[in-house]
């Protein structure tokens, strides 16, 4: 992985990389008396797993403790799913190009606030996968193999 993040960094210019820094690593929104908080893996770690099948007191622990919110959204197990734990909405959105979860199809969620309340759903969508592993040829990327597997069976393992 770190071979991998040291190759697109080198690809990206110094202006990319500042963007890219100045980046929240959280957002909390609020639509409609609804507060909304979206993070890449937990409010504390850009890298945490917490898998879809994690017991309710460790999501509440590990998504919930630090702020109080109606629907809490994350990515980074490239899983997508839906769950609702205590009156609140968990969604993970999956990954739009790197899914692991055995559909290999683009992957992002929906949340809908309105009167009615709270609307999540995941969408999929095909996409070209013999163009992304031409791109991973074609460029050089370092794990390309890898890669081409996963973007290919829609798995990481």
């Amino acid at each position: 992985m770190n071979v991998e993040r040291q190759w697109i960094a080198s690809k990206l210019s110094t202006e990319d990389l500042e963007f890219l820094a100045g980046l929240p690593a959280e957002l909390q929104l609020s639509r409609e008396g609804v507060e909304i908080r979206a993070f890449h893996a937990t409010p504390d770690s850009l890298f945490e797993i917490v898998p879809p099948g994690t017991e309710d007191d460790v999501l509440q622990a590990k998504l919930m403790h630090s702020a109080e919110a109606d629907v809490y959204v994350y990515a980074h197990i490239h899983k997508p799913y839906i769950r609702y734990l205590g009156g609140r909405v968990i969604v993970n959105t999956g990954s739009v190009g790197l899914p692991f979860d055995g559909l290999p199809e683009a992957s992002y969620a929906v949340v809908e606030v309105g009167r009615g309340g709270i609307c999540a759903s995941i969408r999929r969508v095909p996409y070209d996968i013999e163009a992304v592993v031409r791109q991973y040829e074609e460029s050089g990327y370092p794990n390309k193999e890898t890669m081409t597997r996963i973007v290919r069976s829609g798995r990481f393992a």
